[in-house]
């Protein structure tokens, strides 16, 4: 059965889509059978590549209708679908079952509108998370999420797992920075949420937001209105090593305790840092256990005040931790460096 109502959908779509938007053959289907990951791996039966939102709801509503065709048979198991963007997450949510269809939208990667007054952008859920703040970077604006996988993750998947990324500290996680949706649904019919329809906030329950996170069980985000932050002016990034995670989970306490707000706070403890360490070369000293990585943003002369506050504390002024190791920059290059001990986590294992 699943063979047949397969087929039936490949015939349907083949008429209302172009040839290279149906993939079917065993090496594609492979191509798109894991995430980030590479550990759990399932092959979708089809995969199709949407190049608007007219096609994913023309998709989508392909599958219902060969749904309801076999609706009268007891022992008929339903055709599924998933959303993918990049496949960049680690949590298994762009894999496909068995009888499912994989909806691709990386080809639906434009960026519409950008009002630099208003300080949004109109996209394509498709975008790569960098290449938005790359395509306005002379405005002096960004899209502030900024996941391990930014340079290859799309805004859509951001969306859809409500990503974070080192700087939601400060800046908050996706849904934060999400005004308006524009979304395919479970039955193929297009809805506008948000600011996207109406301009202006017209309700208590900020469905564009509610939306945010749900992994694709309420629909397709398939273009967003998504709210943009002044550059900062100058960065400065610490990187500090301690003998224990205890040491380092009490600094932390112990910043947040003062009232400083960092723009990004992450901590790396000893298992995430064994692997990594036997990665890269990253020069930690042989008695560390766990990294904390602090970045200040804005004025320079206001973050070069904070850091040496900041540094005072952890070494001057409370006897719960004891720092081995510490490290700061303003260097582009060398603030890469420092970060690798956890954007290259990932990658590491």
């Amino acid at each position: 059965m699943a063979n047949e109502n397969i087929e039936r959908l490949k015939e349907k779509l083949g008429s209302l889509l172009e040839p290279d938007q149906i993939l079917d053959s065993e090496i594609d289907l492979k191509l798109y059978d894991t995430d980030a990951t590479a550990l759990f791996k399932s092959r979708a039966s089809l995969v199709t590549i949407a190049n608007s939102t007219n096609d994913v709801a023309t998709i989508v509503r392909a599958i219902n209708e060969v749904n309801n065709e076999f609706r009268f048979d007891l022992n008929y198991k339903k055709i599924g679908f998933v959303a993918r963007g990049a496949g960049t997450g680690l949590s298994g949510g762009a894999i496909a079952k068995e009888n499912s269809v994989i909806i691709s939208l990386a080809r639906m990667n434009q960026l519409i509108e950008f009002n630099a007054m208003n300080r949004t952008a109109l996209i394509e859920t498709g975008l790569v998370n960098a290449e938005l703040s790359k395509l306005i970077q002379r405005s002096g604006l960004h899209f502030s999420p900024d996941p391990s996988s930014q340079e290859a993750c799309t805004i859509g998947g951001n969306i859809a797992e409500n990503a974070g990324g080192i700087h939601c500290y400060k800046h908050g996680v996706t849904s934060a920075q999400i005004l308006g949706l524009e979304l395919v649904m479970p039955d193929g019919t297009i809805k506008n949420i948000g600011a996207i329809e109406h301009g202006i906030k017209t309700s208590k329950l900020d469905l564009a937001k509610f939306f945010t996170g749900s992994e694709g069980t309420f629909g397709i985000a398939t273009k967003a209105l998504v709210k943009l932050q002044p550059l900062p002016e100058a960065f400065l990034t610490m990187q500090v090593c301690f003998p224990s995670t205890k040491d380092a989970t009490n600094a932390v306490a112990a910043i947040i305790k003062k009232g400083f707000k960092p723009t990004a706070l992450e901590l790396i403890d000893y298992g995430a840092l064994e692997a990594v360490s036997k990665a890269f070369d990253l020069n930690l000293d042989i008695r560390t256990r766990a990294v904390l990585l602090l970045e200040l943003d804005g004025n320079n002369d206001e973050i070069q005040l904070e850091a040496k506050q900041i540094k005072d504390l952890l070494f001057d002024q409370l006897e719960d931790f004891e720092p081995v190791q510490y490290s700061e920059t303003q260097d582009s290059k060398e603030r890469k460096f420092l970060w690798k001990v956890r954007k290259g986590t990932a990658a590491a294992f």
